[in-house]
């Protein structure tokens, strides 16, 4: 009689872990994946921008910052380090306006967010981003989008005798919003 118990519940438990083993819970992770909202923008040709400070300021460096990494697209070496890209160029690194389209994947932690038509950018240093994966893109802001602040290095520029403020072959309109004074992207320089 002791047997038969021991064997019943030996049963039992097989059964129970049986059971266990024969359900089989698949949980697959979903992959988000971001596509980049492309939108259009207004370029004007550089031909008909006019910087009005005629020398156009050159940052350049002779070393690089230990942490820069090397971003390459379409086959060209960038350095970026927080926020900056620079290229080398005679045996110095030139800071220079990044394409649209490269990924990092870290931005600037003064990086600011912004909700604009439906889309999320991240405005850091000059640049605006998109989410894709786990990078940060280079890309376009849409026209009419305000920022509060231009990084240093900004270029005043006219264009048909307006006025305008250029960083990153984007430029803006300094225009008074309800908050104060902010920038309004007007297009791109291409």
């Amino acid at each position: 009689m002791i047997n038969n118990k021991i064997i019943n519940k030996s049963i039992l438990f097989l059964i129970v872990i049986l059971s266990f083993l024969a359900v089989t819970n698949v949980e697959a992770q979903v992959r988000k994946t971001r596509k980049v909202t492309v939108v259009k923008v207004k370029k004007t040709p550089r031909s008909k921008v006019v910087y009005v400070n005629k020398t156009r300021r050159v940052r350049t460096v002779t070393t690089l910052p230990r942490r820069a990494r090397v971003v390459r697209y379409n086959g060209i070496a960038y350095h970026y380090y927080n926020g900056v890209y620079y290229q080398k160029r005679s045996g110095r690194y030139v800071v220079v306006n990044v394409p649209r389209g490269v990924r990092v994947k870290r931005i600037p932690g003064s990086y600011r967010r912004i909700a604009f038509n439906g889309v999320i950018y991240f405005y850091a240093k000059g640049i605006f981003y998109q989410k894709v994966g786990v990078y940060y893109q280079t890309v376009s802001p849409q026209v009419g989008l305000l920022v509060q602040s231009l990084p240093d290095g900004v270029e005043k520029i006219s264009i048909d005798n307006v006025i305008y403020y250029e960083y990153a072959d984007t430029f803006y309109r300094l225009v008074e919003t309800e908050n104060g004074l902010a920038y309004k992207v007007t297009g791109e320089i291409g």
